[in-house]
């Protein structure tokens, strides 16, 4: 389970300026791949892609 706090920055061109908070629990799981496309001694190319399994 994680607890997440998000707090976006200050901007006076929203009336009444001040900063938004986001507080939210999820609990989940997370699967990564990444996938190789190719390798040279001049470049690489690789694709990291996910799915996520979440419940709040």
């Amino acid at each position: 389970m994680q607890d997440f706090r998000t707090v976006y920055g200050y901007s006076d061109t929203f009336f009444g300026g001040g900063q938004s908070n986001i507080i939210s629990k999820k609990m989940g799981a997370r699967i990564n791949f990444d996938t190789q496309l190719w390798s040279s001694n001049n470049s690489q190319a690789e694709v990291i892609y996910g799915r996520r399994f979440t419940e709040r």
